[in-house]
């Protein structure tokens, strides 16, 4: 069989062993991918670059051979798994070592700016300032509004489970909560 690349189109013989190779690049990705990091980059997307790239590079290929193609490719391949692991590597925030699951977190964590928000200290202080404002318009309201309006808004119960809750009818309770609503949305828009 000769190995060598179609002279009479020159591209497309590229093209399609360039889409040839694609379970064999999958193969190498998923060998040369560390494995702490195939939760956060799956072996087909370092295949999917890997392959645009070769698209876009293939003019300045100078092999005539499969071989060669697949050197090539295996190549970029290899460069693309260098440089993912190298940017979480890099990067403490996408440091996988240091990531939890969601449920392995206890409630102070679950509710911290830092986690909510991201660890940007701005998007802290962001977080921080309007969790203190909705606070600070909270304690305005009466409290069994602030009670109904924490079982609806953050426990989505429904109106009738509520009226039991705080003794009052479900009807009752959907007009105190509309009516905090709107008192919520007023102090807050007044705020600087």
């Amino acid at each position: 069989m000769d190995s060598s690349l179609s002279r009479t189109d020159p591209g497309r013989a590229m093209a399609d062993a360039v889409d040839a190779a694609r379970g064999w690049l999958r193969l190498l990705a998923v060998r040369e991918l560390p494995p702490r990091l195939r939760t956060k980059v799956a072996p087909s997307d370092l295949v999917q670059q890997t392959m645009l790239e070769a698209h876009l590079h293939a003019a300045r290929f100078e092999g005539t051979t499969l071989e060669e193609v697949y050197a090539w490719l295996r190549r970029i391949l290899h460069n693309n798994v260098h440089d993912t692991v190298r940017r979480f590597h890099d990067c403490q925030a996408r440091d996988v070592r240091l990531e939890r699951r969601l449920e392995d977190l206890d409630d102070s964590e679950r509710h911290d700016p830092a986690f909510r928000g991201g660890r940007l200290p701005e998007l802290c202080a962001i977080r921080a300032e309007e969790d203190r404002a909705l606070e600070e318009a909270l304690a305005g309201l009466p409290e069994i509004a602030v009670q109904i309006i924490r079982l609806r808004s953050w426990e989505n119960l429904e109106w009738s489970e509520i009226g039991q809750r705080v003794g009052r009818s479900g009807g009752a309770v959907r007009k105190i909560w509309g009516r905090s609503i709107v008192r919520l949305r007023e102090s807050l828009s007044s705020q600087p």
